[in-house]
C-alpha cells in the first residue's frame, strides 16, 4: 500500500501514555481544503492529548485544487484503514476499544464523508465523531440564510468560500455541478439510510459563521432518525474560533471554553475517568 498522506502524532505527556493503547483520536483539520495542516491546529490537539491522555493522530492530506476530489478523502481513508489494521504492528496498539473522528471546517467535512465511506463499505465505523464549524453543503443549488454572513464576513468572505469549494470539487458552473450532490462531497446529502447507522456526533458551532445553518440540518436529521447528537453554539464566535485561543487575537478565553468542550466530549466518547 501506497501513501500520499501524512500524520503528526500528538503524544499526551501523562505517565499513562506509556501503557498500552486502546483508545485513538484521529484528527482532520480545516482550511478550505486548500491550506493549513496538522502543525496550524496544534494549539488545541496538543490541549485534547495531554487532557485525554489519548494520542492523536493528525492527518495532512492533499491539498486542492492541485488534488481535487476525492484525494483528500481517499488519502483519510488510506490512514484510517492502516492505523486500524496495522497500528498494533506499526505503533504498539492494543486492541482498539474506542476510536473518535475530529475535525474543523474542511475537516469536518472530511470526517463524516469517511464515516459514510466506512458504512458503505460496512467497515468500522468510530465510535464517535466532533464537528467543529463543518462544511457539510457544498451544493450550488441549496441555500442557507446564514450563508449572507459571508457577505461581509473577514474570515469566510464570499469570494473565498466560493474558491475553497470549487477548487475541491471541481465544479465551477452549474452544468458540471452534479458532483456537489455526491453524499462524499456534501455530506448532509447522504440518505437516511447511512445516516441512521451514524455513531454519536458532537457538534461545535459558531453564531457568526455562514457555515452555521446546515450544522442545525444536520443535527435535526441525526436525532429525528435516533442518532444521538449534541449541538453547542458558541454566541458571536466566528468560523474558526478553535484556532484563536491566543491573546493577540481578542478571544482566547472564548476559544478556550470551545476547546473544552471537545476535551469534555472526547473523554465522554472515549469512556475516560476524570481521574485519569
Amino acid at each position: 500500500m501506497s501513501f500520499c498522506a501524512t500524520s503528526r502524532i500528538e503524544r499526551p505527556l501523562s505517565p499513562a501514555a506509556t501503557k498500552p493503547l486502546d483508545k485513538l483520536i484521529i484528527h482532520i483539520h480545516g482550511g478550505g481544503f486548500i491550506s493549513m495542516s496538522s502543525s496550524s491546529h496544534q494549539n488545541y490537539t496538543r490541549i485534547w492529548a495531554n487532557e485525554t491522555g489519548v494520542p492523536i493522530f493528525s492527518i495532512d492530506y492533499r491539498l486542492s485544487p492541485k488534488h481535487q476530489f476525492p484525494a483528500a478523502l481517499n488519502d483519510i481513508w488510506q490512514v484510517y484503514y492502516y492505523l486500524i489494521e496495522r497500528g498494533a504492528a506499526e505503533f504498539g496498539f492494543g486492541k482498539i476499544k474506542k476510536l473518535v473522528l475530529a475535525g474543523d471546517s474542511a475537516g469536518g467535512n472530511l470526517v463524516v464523508a469517511l464515516t459514510v465511506l466506512a458504512i458503505k463499505r460496512n467497515y468500522r465505523k468510530p465510535d464517535g465523531i466532533i464537528l467543529s464549524y463543518p462544511g457539510l453543503n457544498i451544493t450550488k443549488f441549496d441555500f442557507n440564510p446564514s450563508f449572507l454572513l459571508s457577505l461581509d464576513d473577514p474570515i469566510l468572505p464570499y469570494p473565498f468560500l466560493k474558491l475553497c469549494l470549487e477548487s475541491y470539487s471541481g465544479c465551477t458552473t452549474f452544468t458540471d455541478a452534479a458532483i456537489t450532490e455526491n453524499p462524499l462531497v456534501s455530506p448532509s446529502k447522504a440518505s437516511d439510510d447511512i445516516l441512521k447507522q451514524f455513531p454519536p456526533t458532537k457538534m461545535l458551532v459558531a453564531s457568526n459563521d455562514p457555515l452555521r445553518d446546515d450544522s442545525f440540518r444536520f443535527s435535526l436529521r441525526l436525532l429525528k432518525l435516533g442518532v444521538p447528537c449534541e449541538i453547542k453554539e458558541f454566541k458571536l464566535m466566528p468560523h474558526g474560533f478553535l484556532s484563536l485561543n491566543f491573546p493577540m487575537w481578542g478571544m482566547p478565553e472564548e476559544s478556550q471554553a470551545g476547546i473544552k468542550m471537545g476535551t469534555k466530549w472526547l473523554r465522554e466518547m472515549l469512556e475516560i475517568e476524570h481521574s485519569q
